[in-house]
């Protein structure tokens, strides 16, 4: 299936679906793929078309990207439900 047909589908999952496909894609996809990526130019092109300038800079947003990936790979994730609990305090 194109990834245009694939965009609504995703769109139209509930936040916990939307991990679980988080959680099935990051382990179908080989680790030397991923540091490929995110050392081409691609990866910065597709960061930087995607940021405004009120944001953080590109090489925060990748660093992130980079931290959260690595705990998704080893398991270490939360509940949706409880990912702003410690903003509320």
């Amino acid at each position: 299936m194109p990834l245009a047909e694939l965009i609504p589908l995703v769109r139209d999952l509930s936040p916990s679906e939307k991990l679980s496909l988080f959680k099935i894609l990051a382990q179908d996809i080989p680790e030397t793929e991923l540091k490929a990526f995110y050392s081409s130019r691609e990866a910065a092109s597709v960061l930087a078309e995607m940021t405004d300038p009120d944001d953080e800079p590109a090489e925060l947003v990748l660093d992130s990207l980079k931290q959260a990936w690595g705990e998704v790979q080893v398991g270490r994730t939360r509940p949706l439900s409880e990912l702003w609990d410690d903003e509320d305090e």
